[in-house]
């Protein structure tokens, strides 16, 4: 919806609430979309929210679209504190994979007393059947509403039973499939249309079909999607039998999530900040890694101290450490990303270490070299200093960028060949190893090169 129709909306629903006006409201959310009604929701408050979503369950069918749209916060908001008999009547008119998440995320018997309630004996069954996948596998997120035809059919029979399709996902691509649900090949609607009517599917179909299996990554579903542009993969068990299709939509929630995800990670927390009001819970999530910085900060400083003749015979030598850090990090946090994505998405791998180690020790040199220069050159203008301490400071920047970049690659290797999630731990420890370095290169060639011990 258009910003500003968007913003026409919201104050109609907001005045009609004021007047408990709910007929009016029905009808505007009878003309919008379930995606800008879930929308809405974010931008009012709690009262509102709960006198909105119990006009919204007057219609079950509205009310379902509108719960697929919304996400967990709102779900834990709004739909949790409904009761079973409430929840089911809802719950049975959402598509299988919505309704799978959304019971997913209650308690186990909150869970199993409203599949008990539902009257759909087929959606029960196949809800039941992705509960019991984990969330983030293909198995998880698939729909089990996926449209397929038979090998012996023919063209026009199975244009038939497209045009009699109910109920599926989508029928861009039919899935052909033996008399025993076995995966034998695909068709594009296109082809179907322009094939001779009385062809077999198995003459015009193409038997190279793309595929996942139910416990694929869901990470790696979505980069199957990408590498191959398709609009939908069908998922099967290990026995090859079609079980579900996993469409773009799935994809692109997916793929925002993951990002999130690894944002939230680099940052030593997680998503539980934004639905969480615990003040405490929140910092119970910081800590770790807060405790891992203030540790490092106080070895700094230990280092800092026993070089205090150093720094009581130059002073100036103290005005740069902060700039010796903050380079050194900065470039080491930027390596670290490039690579830890890039892993992430599939396009760097442990066996490519060393293109990637010497590509960004190129870098980090060129990078070093030019603000190492720089530096100098500003050292011995602006401090009226001799020219080693120019040179000390130029040498120390060039020599910590281009160790944080090479560790800013080795770390996300080293932990992902370790098992662990480079995406949670690179960052904390790029920052400390590039500051404890950092100070280290900085002061050995202080006291090497300048007459100060």
């Amino acid at each position: 919806m258009h910003t500003k129709k968007f913003d026409i909306t919201l104050r109609s629903i907001r005045r009609y609430l004021e007047r408990n006006a709910n007929l009016n409201i029905l009808r505007i959310l009878e003309q919008t979309h379930p995606a800008d009604i879930a929308h809405l929701f974010r931008h009012i408050s709690s009262e509102e929210k709960k006198k909105l979503f119990n006009i919204v369950r007057a219609n079950e069918i509205l009310a379902a679209d509108v719960v697929s749209e919304m996400g967990e916060a709102l779900w834990d908001e709004l739909v949790v504190g409904l009761n079973p008999q409430e929840t089911s009547e809802i719950v049975q008119e959402m598509e299988s994979d919505d309704a799978a998440d959304l019971l997913g995320s209650l308690e186990e018997e909150k869970a199993q007393e409203i599949l008990d309630l539902m009257k759909d004996e087929e959606g029960v069954a196949d809800v039941k059947k992705l509960l019991d996948y984990a969330e983030d596998t293909a198995g998880g997120i698939m729909t089990t509403d996926v449209f397929y035809v038979y090998e012996d059919m023919t063209v026009g029979e199975a244009i038939e039973k497209v045009r009699k399709a109910e109920d599926v996902e989508m029928v861009f691509y039919l899935y052909v499939v033996d008399h025993q649900q076995h995966l034998l090949g695909v068709i594009s609607l296109r082809q179907l249309i322009v094939g001779a009517p009385d062809q077999t599917v198995r003459e015009i179909m193409n038997s190279d079909v793309v595929y996942v299996t139910v416990d694929t990554d869901q990470e790696e579903v979505a980069r199957e999607v990408e590498k191959y542009d398709l609009l939908a993969i069908p998922v099967v068990d290990e026995s090859h039998r079609l079980q579900g299709v996993v469409t773009v939509d799935d994809v692109i929630g997916v793929i925002r999530e993951e990002a999130t995800e690894d944002l939230y990670k680099m940052a030593g927390t997680d998503d539980e900040e934004i639905t969480s009001k615990s003040s405490f819970k929140i910092a119970r999530l910081r800590f770790p890694w807060l405790t891992a910085t203030l540790v490092a900060g106080v070895v700094n400083s230990y280092l800092i101290a026993s070089f205090q003749d150093s720094l009581n015979k130059v002073i100036a030598l103290a005005a740069f450490i902060p700039v010796i850090l903050g380079m050194g990090g900065n470039i080491g946090g930027q390596s670290a990303v490039i690579v830890v994505r890039g892993m992430a998405l599939g396009r760097i791998g442990l066996d490519q270490l060393l293109p990637v180690i010497f590509k960004e020790i190129r870098v980090g040199l060129l990078l070093g070299l030019i603000y190492g220069n720089l530096l100098g050159i500003f050292t011995y203008v602006f401090f009226n200093s001799s020219q080693l301490l120019g040179l000390v400071v130029g040498l120390s920047i060039c020599a910590s960028m281009l160790f944080a970049v090479t560790i800013g690659v080795l770390y996300p290797m080293i932990f992902k060949k370790l098992g662990i999630d480079p995406a949670v731990a690179t960052n904390p420890f790029v920052t400390t190893s590039t500051d404890l370095v950092g100070i280290l290169i900085y002061f050995t060639i202080a006291t090497t090169l300048m007459p100060i011990g």
